[in-house]
């Protein structure tokens, strides 16, 4: 990448400008390890944009951030030195005497480059110390201030690990913690293997942090124990592994080796699932004539239900107002020796009742609204009707009683005397 833009500006002002971008959270009071942490984790993300043929040349500026073991991890050990870029003589001492110009046209190039590697180098560095100055408060950052030279001398790792050195207090709990976090649990139907791989390892950096160290070993041991409680694979697929030689048997090999048998494991599971699919189209397509069939005779018999249900709901209607009238004649009511005696008696009657006008109705009879026909409000059919219109009874001014004939009609009168009925006016004795 190239820093020196059209217009001239200088390397440090486009790092600045890359930097800038990214966030430095303020850390308020004293570090902790959990705030250090983050700080360590944005300075990366910041300084990894800022491109370099250093140390690899893959990696950004990484190496001016992460120690050395890191930086190894990170680079799959391609990379196991992250020294910084010195600043090259002036004259570079291959030339001599005797060099042609082609040569010299070589290592002068060589000179240019190693001088915009070191200038590179120090706008991240200076830039990075600055941010952080900014980022914590001055009484835990005030002994790197060196008089006249203030933080030249510092670099960003050398300001992170005197904040965690002297600032980070781990206690015996955080130690505790960290450790039974790393040895976490693997749920094969939530985690994919890698992501499970991944944090192992975050968690295992975390814990050198506070001085805990768990090594590859350790950790390869943690994930293979993991993979037989899981019981995600076969005991065929455990043995091949157990058969491998030591140095098969390391961190990034073995991670490799169960990453694959998980691949094609979940291919496998989900083809069959996809073919089960297939599998139940089929079968709902070979019986859909026979679900149709019993889909019909079920609204059939839902709609048999329901006539049959407003049929029960009629008669209890009609029970209620009989009770009803009963109470206003002041009938007596009998005891209730067994409810449910008497609750099944019912029940049975009613059953009769039931099948009785079913099978009036499929003769093609009619009742009325009453139930049989033959009540008040019933009429049509085979039941009875009365010839006259049901009338209510009232007081007659002239025998002074509850009647239902006009007071015109009343027999008392005397001009209705030969209406009389034979025996009418004889008093009879109880």
């Amino acid at each position: 990448m190239n820093y020196t833009s059209a217009t001239g500006s200088s390397v440090h002002q486009t790092v600045s400008l890359i930097m800038t971008a990214k966030p430095l959270d303020i850390i308020v009071g004293q570090p902790t390890t959990e705030t250090m942490n983050k700080m360590v984790e944005q300075m990366a993300q910041m300084v990894a944009l800022v491109k370099t043929t250093a140390w690899g040349g893959r990696h950004g500026s990484l190496a001016l951030v992460l120690d050395d073991a890191d930086y190894s991890s990170i680079t799959k050990a391609k990379i196991t030195s992250n020294t910084p870029v010195n600043q090259p003589d002036t004259i570079n001492k291959s030339i001599t005497a005797t060099s042609t110009p082609l040569e010299l046209l070589t290592f002068q190039e060589e000179t240019k480059k190693l001088q915009k590697e070191f200038d590179l180098q120090e706008a991240v560095t200076n830039i990075g110390v600055q941010r952080i100055i900014d980022s914590v408060e001055e009484q835990y950052i005030e002994e790197l201030n060196e008089e006249y030279f203030g933080y030249a001398n510092s670099t960003i790792k050398s300001v992170l690990q005197h904040l965690r050195t002297n600032w980070c207090k781990v206690m015996t709990k955080e130690r505790t913690d960290a450790t039974e976090a790393f040895y976490q649990t693997w749920a094969p139907n939530m985690t994919h293997i890698i992501t499970f791989g991944r944090q192992l390892t975050k968690q295992q950096k975390r814990c050198k942090t506070i001085n805990v160290i768990i090594s590859d070993e350790a950790k390869t041991l943690h994930f293979v124990g993991q993979m037989y409680k899981s019981d995600y694979f076969t005991e065929e697929q455990m043995t091949k592994y157990e058969i491998l030689s030591d140095a098969n048997k390391v961190w990034d090999k073995t991670l490799a080796h169960f990453t694959e048998l998980f691949s094609l494991r979940k291919a496998y599971g989900d083809d069959k699932a996809a073919n089960s699919g297939f599998e139940s189209a089929a079968h709902v397509r070979d019986h859909s004539s026979t679900r149709s069939v019993a889909t019909a005779n079920t609204e059939s018999d839902f709609t048999r239900d329901l006539y049959i249900e407003s049929l029960e709901e009629s008669l209890a209607a009609a029970r209620e107002h009989f009770a009803s009238d009963a109470t206003t004649k002041r009938t007596p009511v009998p005891q209730i020796v067994d409810p449910i005696t008497l609750l099944q008696t019912e029940l049975a009657e009613q059953r009769k009742q039931i099948s009785a006008l079913i099978a009036t109705l499929s003769k093609g009879g009619g009742g009325g609204s009453g139930g049989n026909g033959k009540g008040k409000g019933g009429g049509g059919g085979n039941g009875d009707q009365h010839k006259t219109p049901w009338k209510e009874k009232k007081l007659c001014p002239n025998c002074n009683k509850e009647v239902v004939h006009n007071p015109a009609d009343c027999f008392s009168l005397e001009a209705n005397k030969d209406k009389r009925p034979k025996g009418w006016g004889i008093k009879r004795e109880n």
